[in-house]
């Protein structure tokens, strides 16, 4: 499967070609320098089974003296004596993990992956993270200042050691590629194109960065190329003479070739949109004859001292916002200008969207239903017949789909409860077999939880539709269900049931009247309560007309004091009073459905039904949606009282909402929280909405797919996404370090710990917005890279620095957070005496 040269010896590799047994063969072999026998390189760590023990390549890194194996069925093996191998995937996926190609250099492995990506290793194979902007299926090539590679009509060339990569274009789309290198020019065999008649063999005299065609003079004109491979100064290409014709074998001398360097832009520099304040960083990939100059500019306009082929905002401010462009020249005096990259440099204001949140699409064919944030900073969202998790960067980390079948509208109506578990309700009509009330565990992959005992419902006669209309839970006891019901398994409820956490006892809460469905259930702290709404104009026990809603104790009789204001039946339709928020001051907002004499406007109750004349005075309306069912699908308390809103509106009276909002605790619309424009999709709602603590609001957009190109204030494509908007701090300025370390596991809740083993403390996941539960790079949010730079560049920023012109020196960063949270910063810098004077 392959031969290569390295450290001094000559490595074949093997593949048995059976997934269950080796029949005595062995990987990988060796010939060590002046041996003429092969000598094993397998007696320990490869299978027996050779499910896991064929060999694709292999890689020696002379720094640290590790060599690598990649399998085409076990990933990776790595060995530092040649002979005893162990098995390295950790972070390239479970099960069969198909390595094609490795390499290694400096401290830093690479792998390909067969259709699975790139990933990098920089603990000696240990561990694997994957690279982003590439999609190699290639071998690795070494030019010395780049690193290449290539997939189907790409080369990616990298010269950080794979950290950032770049494609470039220049061969045929679509084609296989093959690289092979002299050390000076790379080639690259792509076949024969039918299409055109064309021998396709190319080659760059520019590290990969551009290319042109090696002449085929002396080839047959239907020669098929298979690969190029330079040796002894010439070049020999092996092949068929037509698809199905005889091999051969050709050679030319290199110097009789005419291979001069192609001048021109390979990459260009890529737009971006991050927050202000970060170091950015744009780059460009050009060849020609070298060296090569470059000038960078600002919307036109010559940036002075940017001159090489990456330029570095350090500590970026939004007017460093603008359209840049490059110009690339060439020691022929060849000139090329890069396409221009626009830099969008934001403010965290409220409601603007953080850029830094990956918005990939979640899930292929619905929207995304209700959010629920959690504890640890991720967010899972809950739609009929799936659950996810999105992570605090926005991936998505879990997903169960599938509950009960095949369906996508099973289970309408679900809960999290207090111990993070999801609780589901069905939709289904009595001959359904997925009618079961259901728990998922709120961990992992949300299996079944298997301390609940799922039991069926049974509509009341007549109504096959929705049996559960709403729920919620009550704290200590269970799980209110409300809905059109006669029974819950064996138990005779009607309506209106509390069932219990094990899901074993289902009693009758409160007395529902005889007729009429329910359509919500919500409970209230502030005073253990439960509001009820639904198609009845008295409950029974009400000294007074309620007219679709009623507030019962946590026993399920009707509240004392219970004072209701009367929403007229005649022009209330019955399931249309809904209860949209119940606030944790008790009080409750009320939405009112569009109809012809009824609008979208929100009003508050207070805690004993009476009407709260401070309220939405104004009466201001929700307008623009395209259903009047959609146009609020969720609300949530923000802090100091306000109320942030989703559905489908585009302005709230005379003011532009791009289908979200934040009222103020008086429901006027809070002028400092940005939403004049959102999902650039004009017919889909935004599902739902939570509000995370740390200060976001999370918001899932439903029916937009990515090849739509659908965005979100510009950023984009965000599809079927969670997006991420910045969003006031609870109102005592800051979340308590307590409160925040009451998600990590128990002995790992000191500041002074390191729960995610990112090798920094929890105070400083804390401090600096870091995941308390999985690791980040916060070590480069803390302390940016440092940089040697002249006192010339110091000036520019710190024109009282007073440093001696012409020395160089070295700078370090470190941030503090403006928002310490009741903690003091001392930082403090200590290093050894550096002589700069070379």
């Amino acid at each position: 499967y392959f031969i290569s040269v390295a450290d001094g010896r000559i490595w074949v590799g093997n593949d048995p070609g059976s997934l269950t047994n080796n029949y005595g063969y062995h990987p990988v072999h060796r010939l060590e320098p002046g041996e003429t026998e092969w000598t094993r390189s397998a007696d320990s760590g490869f299978p027996g089974s050779a499910l896991s023990s064929a060999a694709n390549g292999l890689a020696h890194d002379p720094s640290s003296g590790v060599y690598y194996v990649a399998s085409a069925l076990g990933g990776m093996y790595t060995s530092t004596d040649r002979t005893n191998w162990q098995r390295r995937t950790e972070g390239l996926g479970t099960g069969m993990v198909f390595g094609f190609s490795v390499f290694a250099k400096n401290g830093v492995a690479l792998l390909n992956l067969t259709g699975g990506g790139t990933y990098r290793s920089t603990d000696n194979g240990v561990t694997w993270s994957q690279a982003a902007g590439i999609t190699s299926t290639s071998e690795f090539i070494d030019t010395g200042s780049r690193i290449i590679a290539a997939n189907a009509g790409t080369v990616f060339i990298t010269s950080d050691q794979g950290e950032n990569w770049d494609g470039v274009s220049g061969l045929v789309a679509n084609a296989p590629i093959d690289l092979t290198s002299d050390g000076n020019t790379v080639f690259a065999t792509q076949g024969f194109n039918y299409l055109t008649s064309t021998i396709m063999m190319n080659y760059s005299s520019t590290h990969g960065a551009t290319w042109g065609v090696i002449p085929s003079t002396g080839l047959p004109s239907n020669f098929v190329p298979v690969r190029i491979i330079p040796h002894g100064g010439h070049l020999y290409a092996f092949g068929s003479v037509g698809p199905t014709g005889p091999s051969a074998l050709y050679r030319v001398a290199i110097s009789s070739l005419s291979l001069p360097p192609i001048f021109g832009i390979a990459s260009h520099p890529k737009s971006l949109t991050a927050l202000a304040g970060q170091d950015i960083s744009l780059r460009v990939v050009a060849g020609g004859v070298e060296p090569l100059t470059y000038q960078w500019k600002r919307d036109g306009e010559n940036i002075a001292g940017e001159t090489s082929s990456s330029l570095v905002i350090e500590d970026s401010a939004t007017t460093n916002s603008g359209s840049y462009t490059v110009v690339v020249t060439d020691t022929n005096g060849a000139t090329a200008t890069s396409n221009p990259a626009v830099v969008n440099l934001l403010l965290k204001d409220h409601g603007r969207v953080d850029p830094l949140m990956v918005r990939g699409s979640l899930n292929n064919g619905n929207d995304h239903g209700t959010l629920y944030s959690m504890p640890d900073g991720s967010v899972v969202a809950v739609r009929n017949n799936y659950a996810m998790r999105v992570g605090p960067d926005g991936d998505r980390v879990n997903i169960r789909s599938n509950f009960g079948s095949s369906s996508n509208s099973d289970y309408p109506v679900h809960l999290l409860d207090s111990q993070g578990r999801i609780v589901l309700f069905p939709k289904s009509s009595p001959n359904s077999s997925y009618k079961y009330i259901r728990r998922l565990q709120g961990t992992g992959n949300f299996a079944n939880d298997g301390t609940f005992s799922y039991d069926s419902l049974v509509p009341t006669a007549g109504s096959a539709s929705r049996v559960v209309s709403s729920a919620c839970e009550l704290p200590g006891q269970g799980y209110l269900v409300a809905g059109n019901f006669t029974e819950i398994g064996s138990h005779a409820v009607n309506r209106l049931a509390l069932i219990s956490y094990d899901g074993t006892t289902v009693t009758q809460f409160g007395t529902p009247p005889a007729s009429g469905s329910l359509s919500g259930v919500h409970y209230s702290a502030a005073d253990q309560s439960i509001w009820v709404t639904g198609d009845f104009n008295n409950w029974p026990g009400e000294s007074s007309q309620s007219a679709r809603i009623v507030k019962l104790t946590s026993s399920g009789a009707v509240a004392p004091g219970w004072n209701p204001y009367v929403f007229s039946p005649a022009s209330i339709p019955a399931t249309s009073l809904q209860v949209l928020l119940v606030q944790s001051d008790g009080k409750v907002i009320v939405r009112r459905a569009a109809t012809s004499s009824v609008q979208n406007i929100l009003r508050r109750l207070n805690p004993d039904g009476s009407f709260d004349t401070t309220f939405n005075v104004a009466g201001l309306e929700f307008t623009g949606g395209a259903s009047a069912a959609t146009i609020f699908t969720r609300a949530v308390e923000m802090p100091g009282g306000g109320i942030a809103i989703a559905g489908d509106f585009t302005a709230y009276g005379a003011a532009t909402c791009a289908k979200y909002c934040v009222l103020l605790a008086d429901g006027t619309l809070d002028g400092s929280f940005y939403c004049a424009s959102g999902y650039n999709n004009g017919t889909s709602a935004i599902q739902s909405l939570a509000y995370d603590p740390r200060g976001y609001l999370y918001l899932s957009n439903g029916l937009q797919t990515t090849s739509t190109g659908a965005s979100f204030q510009g950023i984009g494509p965000v599809g079927r996404s969670v997006v991420r908007v910045f969003a006031p701090l609870p109102s005592s300025g800051a979340v308590s370090y307590e409160g925040w370390a009451a998600a990590l596991p128990e002995g790992q809740r000191d500041m002074n710990d390191d729960a995610d083993n990112d090798g920094f403390a929890n105070v400083f996941d804390f401090l600096y917005g870091g995941s308390p539960t999985a690791p980040d790079a916060l070590g480069a949010v803390i302390t940016p890279a440092s940089a040697v730079k002249t006192a010339a560049e110091i000036h520019l920023s710190e024109p009282a620095a007073g440093l001696e012109t012409g020395k160089t020196y070295q700078t370090v960063t470190f941030r503090i957070p403006k928002d310490l949270k009741g903690f003091a910063a001392l930082p403090q810098a200590a290093g050894e005496n550096l002589d700069f004077d070379d």
